[in-house]
C-alpha cells in the first residue's frame, strides 16, 4: 500500500498565502493551488483539506509571518512614540507603492469574506485584537515615559484600536487609489491623536 506524501508545509503555505493575498479566497481556484503549489489537487486535499481549510492555514501563517512586519516596527529602539508614528508613517509609505497596493491579508480577508465567513472573521478578530494589544503596550511605555500624557487603561485600548482602524482604512483606500498624500494625511491626523 502507498504511503501518503508528506511535504514540508511552510513553503507550501507561504506560496498559497502569497496566491490568496495577490487573488482573494473566491478568485484562487483549486487549479491555481495546485500550479503555484506545484501539488495535484488530491495531494493538496490529502495535506491541507479543502480549500477553505487552506485558506485558514495561510491566514495563520500569515498571522506568524507577515503580520509581524508591523509588530517588529513598534518594537524599534527608538523611543515608543517615536515607533508609533514612525510605524504610521511607513504603513502610508509603503501602501502608496505599486507592491503596497496589495494590503493586508486579513484586511482583504475580512473584507471579502467577513461578513459571511465566522472562521475568517474570528482569525482576524484575533490577528486585529493581538495588534491592538501590541499598540497599547506602547502606548503604556510612551507614557510610562512621559511621552504621551497618562491614559486609564480603557483610553489606551481604545486608542490603539484607533490607530488600528486607520491603518486598516488605509490598507482598504490604497487598493483603489495609493495617493501618498492621502495616506500621509490619515498618519499625521491619527499621530496628532497621540496629543
Amino acid at each position: 500500500m502507498a504511503r501518503p506524501a508528506k511535504f514540508d508545509t511552510e513553503p507550501l503555505l507561504d506560496k498559497a498565502m502569497h496566491l490568496f493575498w495577490r487573488q482573494g479566497y473566491e478568485a484562487t481556484s483549486v487549479q491555481e493551488l495546485g500550479r503555484e503549489l506545484d501539488l495535484h489537487p488530491g495531494s493538496i486535499y490529502n495535506t491541507f483539506g479543502d480549500k477553505h481549510s487552506l485558506f485558514l492555514a495561510a491566514l495563520d501563517r500569515y498571522a506568524q509571518t507577515g503580520g509581524q512586519y508591523l509588530t517588529n516596527l513598534l518594537q524599534k529602539p527608538s523611543s515608543p512614540r517615536q515607533a508609533i508614528e514612525d510605524t504610521l508613517f511607513t504603513v502610508a509609505r509603503v501602501l502608496a507603492t505599486p507592491d503596497g497596493r496589495q494590503g493586508c491579508l486579513m484586511t482583504n480577508s475580512a473584507v471579502e469574506l467577513g461578513e459571511t465567513d465566522p472562521d475568517v472573521a474570528r482569525k482576524v478578530t484575533d490577528f486585529q485584537t493581538c495588534f491592538e494589544t501590541d499598540i497599547a503596550d506602547v502606548l503604556q511605555r510612551a507614557q510610562d515615559l512621559g511621552e504621551m500624557r497618562p491614559r486609564s487603561a480603557t483610553e489606551t485600548l481604545a486608542l490603539a484600536r484607533f490607530l488600528n482602524g486607520c491603518m486598516r482604512g488605509m490598507q482598504v483606500l490604497a487598493k483603489a487609489s495609493p495617493d501618498a498624500q492621502r495616506l500621509n494625511d490619515i498618519a499625521q491626523t491619527a499621530i496628532q491623536s497621540l496629543d
